[in-house]
């Protein structure tokens, strides 16, 4: 049988047969086609740039404070800490930064962080701070005036008020009479207390202003002021010279008169200038002169001492070293300046004790 003869049913399924066949080739071929494609790339998501700080006081100074960047995704910083009168220096391009605020700039202000991101993105944050200052210590002291030989000398006594502390503050003092002020700076340490609390010597009378300035660490000063009328001492006046002790023998290794005892008397110089000559005590081991012997600050006074000898010539009992006028005064106590000078190494033996009583003269 040849197609001629075949029915024509069968004709027609081997037609849809080629083409069922023809349509699925196609099918496969696009099929491939499709799976070797390039997939489309999901977009990345662009960071977000969120600003944002934290700022810190030091506690021993509240007004140096410490600024911490903590913003996201932020590579670049930019500070303004809201110092108007920093007159521009008041900025950072640091991520952590501290910054000191000058207290009479006040005590609030607004800071500014501008941050930008990799893309040039700028964002910023502003906040508010206000610094909590402590209170002032207020400038005050105690005057101490020596009397006596210390005429003229004061001690000043430090008494500012709460919150002083010697490493909080400084003080300055004036004492009104020309002369350097004495400062105790900032931080110095506590055996600076003869800055805290000087003594000064002034060197002429009259009345002077002592002003003390108190200053703490914030720059904030106060201050206080007091007088004093010094009278300055100008030299002493000799009222008195008493022979407590005589050594045992005179200058040349004789014994004083047996019979009688020595006579005792004495003379003295001043600036190497002999003076007068006191009356003779009869008969005594030991004797006081009443005197009136004015002796400058400056000047200096000698004793010779001897025994009397109405039938020769007078015996050398001893004599004193030269004193100065303000040595009597440094050495002396309650106005008696004592003396002791020995002789036990020579011939006379024993001492030579004497005490000299004295008034302070003023101007």
């Amino acid at each position: 049988m040849n197609n001629q003869q075949l029915p024509l049913c069968t004709i027609t399924l081997k037609r849809m047969a080629c083409v069922l066949f023809s349509i699925a080739a196609i099918f496969v071929s696009c099929k491939k086609t499709v799976d070797k494609s390039t997939p489309t790339p999901t977009p990345t998501p662009t960071p977000i740039l969120t600003p944002g700080f934290t700022f810190t006081a030091n506690p021993d100074q509240v007004n140096v404070v410490t600024f911490e960047d903590t913003s996201k995704n932020a590579v670049s910083y930019y500070w303004n800490f809201g110092e108007s009168s920093a007159n521009g220096k008041d900025t950072s391009t640091k991520k952590i930064c501290t910054y000191t605020y000058d207290p009479s700039s006040g005590t609030s202000f607004k800071v500014k962080l501008v941050v930008t991101d990799q893309n040039k993105k700028k964002d910023s944050i502003t906040k508010t701070i206000t610094i909590t200052y402590p209170g002032q210590s207020d400038a005050a002291f105690d005057t101490l005036r020596f009397e006596g030989k210390d005429l003229g000398k004061y001690q000043f006594r430090n008494k500012a008020s709460t919150p002083y502390t010697i490493d909080g503050n400084s003080i300055t003092w004036n004492f009104g009479d020309g002369s350097p002020e004495v400062t105790r700076t900032f931080g110095e340490p506590d055996g600076a207390r003869d800055k805290e609390d000087p003594i000064h010597i002034y060197t002429n009378s009259g009345t002077f202003t002592v002003t003390q300035t108190v200053t703490d660490r914030y720059n904030r000063s106060s201050t206080t002021t007091q007088t004093v009328h010094p009278n300055i001492i100008t030299g002493i006046f000799i009222k008195k010279v008493n022979l407590i002790q005589m050594p045992d023998k005179d200058f040349l290794g004789d014994d004083y008169d047996a019979t009688s005892g020595p006579d005792p008397y004495f003379i003295y110089s001043i600036d190497g200038t002999p003076k007068d000559k006191s009356v003779v005590v009869d008969n005594a081991r030991f004797a006081s002169w009443t005197t009136a012997i004015p002796l400058p600050l400056e000047g200096s006074i000698m004793f010779k001492f001897f025994d009397e000898d109405p039938f020769g010539a007078d015996e050398s009992i001893g004599y004193t070293g030269t004193f100065l006028s303000n040595g009597i005064l440094k050495n002396s106590n309650d106005g008696i300046f004592n003396y002791i000078k020995d002789y036990s190494d020579t011939k006379q033996g024993g001492q030579l004790k004497i005490s000299i009583e004295f008034d302070i003269q003023t101007q």
